[in-house]
């Protein structure tokens, strides 16, 4: 089966969002967001993990470059559409109080208009990520 073109469209957007991301454009990546989209992940160490809102999430985004001093890398591998979501399998890496460490997540984003509504975060190592930002 084919991807539809709005599957094409979310994939598109959540792509432009990564990339806007690594190079520092929070103007474009927060337009990949509703005002009201909420992220979650399972809070941990210094990370509330419940984010509700553009503006939250646009400051979780900065609290992780802060604790990394910049070194907060996300880079997708594989990513897949279905119906209104987008599935995006990533390795991620940092480094925090001079400790580097590298993981897998998997982001499952929702949408709805063509923004995100939602993003559901998977850490595969969760007691390795928990330790680091402890």
């Amino acid at each position: 089966m084919s991807a539809t073109q709005t599957e094409r469209n979310n994939v598109a957007t959540v792509t432009r969002a990564f990339d806007a991301f690594a190079a520092g454009d929070f103007a474009t990546l927060a337009a990949a967001f509703h005002p009201d989209a909420r992220w979650h992940v399972a809070p941990m160490g210094v990370l509330k993990g419940h984010y509700r809102g553009r503006d939250q999430i646009l400051g979780f985004f900065a609290h992780l470059a802060h604790e990394t001093l910049g070194t907060f890398r996300s880079l997708p591998v594989l990513m897949a559409a279905a119906g209104p979501r987008v599935f995006s399998q990533n390795q991620t890496s940092a480094t925090r109080n001079g400790v580097p460490f590298s993981w897998d997540d998997v982001l499952i984003f929702e949408f709805a208009g063509g923004v995100a509504i939602g993003v559901e975060q998977y850490v595969l190592d969760h007691p390795g990520i928990g330790r680091f930002w402890r």
